[in-house]
């Protein structure tokens, strides 16, 4: 079975940078440039990877890497964007009624951390899976059977060492965007080299407080185990009767180059082969 999980507001903020949105005025509430741009994307992804079925996957609160470090992802600023945040309900509204869609959240755990889950227990089931993100920390989910799609690139992602190593890697050098400090002097190539040899690796760890700094970052950095059967769960079957419910709801937001007859016989087709519901 194929199984494609998508990282709900990856792609959500990669359809507000998109270039049907960028000059859009945010306070306007008519706007559904967004929507429409979304819309289309998720289509593209299950027409490229042809899925039997689809996760789409929203963020919970990351309760424990907070208790971990207050500061967690603290230097992200949001400035107000009314127009943005009506889209983005919209949009949540939209996937949960998305024929076909498994809509999938942990209130305590962050959309990796369920993605990841989501990927391992369908690896176990001989699935293939590709989640599409342009998350980096994926990379630690690369296996045989699991693969990591970049919707910005546009290409299947490779990592900078093997995924076994690549938390280490990465809580050597930081995460910048999730404000995760790394070493000083440490960048990409210093981390690969550290991680390569455990002798040197482990002379680093024993200066200081290295080594406390290090399990802190590996603790921040590394996926979390998540009991998916505490997931809010919100599954639409994929059927003649929900396809016609969906349709309509394009239709009402004016996306009436999607729902004519030829343009809705195009867009519906991918759509209609996802059948699979719930298989965790």
């Amino acid at each position: 079975m194929n199984v494609l999980i998508l990282d709900g507001y990856n792609l959500i903020y990669r359809a507000k940078y998109s270039f049907l949105s960028k000059k859009r005025d945010k306070n306007d509430l008519e706007d559904r440039s967004i929507v429409y741009s979304f819309t289309r994307a998720v289509r593209s992804q299950i027409d490229l990877h042809k899925p039997d079925c689809v996760y789409f996957v929203l963020e919970g609160k990351p309760t424990k890497r907070l208790n971990l470090s207050e500061d967690y992802k603290a230097n992200r600023v949001y400035e107000p964007d009314p127009g943005f945040s009506l889209q983005r309900r919209l949009i949540i509204d939209l996937v949960r009624r998305w024929p076909g869609f498994s809509v999938i959240k942990h209130p305590e755990h962050e959309c990796d951390d369920v993605a990841n889950a989501l990927a391992r227990q369908h690896e176990e089931k001989n699935d293939t899976v590709v989640i599409v993100s342009s998350d980096t920390d994926f990379c630690q989910s690369l296996s045989e059977s699991i693969s990591v799609y970049n919707p910005v690139k546009k290409r299947f992602v490779t990592s900078p060492v093997s995924p076994a190593d690549y938390v280490s890697w990465k809580s050597l050098r930081g995460d910048s965007s999730d404000n995760i400090t790394g070493f000083a002097g440490i960048g990409n190539v210093r981390a690969k080299k550290l991680i390569a040899d455990s002798r040197l690796l482990e002379e680093f760890l024993s200066k200081g407080n290295n080594r406390e700094k290090f399990e802190h970052n590996t603790k921040m950095i590394a996926f979390e185990d998540v009991d998916l059967f505490s997931c809010q769960t919100v599954s639409t079957l994929c059927d003649a009767s929900t396809l016609g419910r969906f349709r309509g709801v394009l239709h009402d937001l004016g996306f009436f180059s999607i729902t004519s007859d030829k343009a809705w016989r195009k867009f519906s087709e991918p759509i209609s082969n996802v059948k699979c519901q719930n298989v965790f």
